[in-house]
């Protein structure tokens, strides 16, 4: 059974490494996509005055474009390395407490009797939940 608890750290810490870094870099070109529309508000006046509307809104969509295909694939990434850590955790959970049963099982001489069970119920739940707590 604790076997197991390196496979949970894994799945742990790989989730956490793919969801550290997704907005660093995208801070940087959403300021200047503010900046730009910024200046274009303070502006206003000159802008409508020489009809630079479509020109400030093609350039504010030129900065956030490739900010939103980038954001979007790592969020992709993040979300598919989140689900597969998951799936490690609840996969590992499963298979202990399909085990447990199956200790359990294999200590009863007579599987419908419960009382000829030298393996106590109990027991297996409290190391199956000290392993879960004590991984997470």
């Amino acid at each position: 059974m604790l076997g197991c608890i390196p496979l949970i750290v894994f799945g742990q810490m790989m989730g956490m490494e793919f969801q550290k870094g997704l907005s660093g870099e995208v801070n940087e070109k959403e300021k200047a996509a503010n900046l730009v529309i910024g200046d274009a508000i303070n502006n206003l006046k000159t802008v409508q005055s020489f009809g630079y509307e479509n020109l400030i809104v093609k350039q504010y969509l030129g900065i956030l474009e490739p900010i939103y295909n980038a954001t979007r694939m790592k969020h992709i990434k993040a979300g598919i390395a989140f689900g597969f850590s998951q799936f490690i955790v609840y996969g590992v959970f499963a298979g202990l407490f399909f085990l447990g049963g199956e200790v359990i099982e294999a200590s009863c001489e007579d599987p419908k009797d419960p009382s000829s069970c030298t393996v106590n119920p109990k027991d297996v739940f409290v190391a199956l939940f000290a392993i879960f707590f004590g991984a997470n």
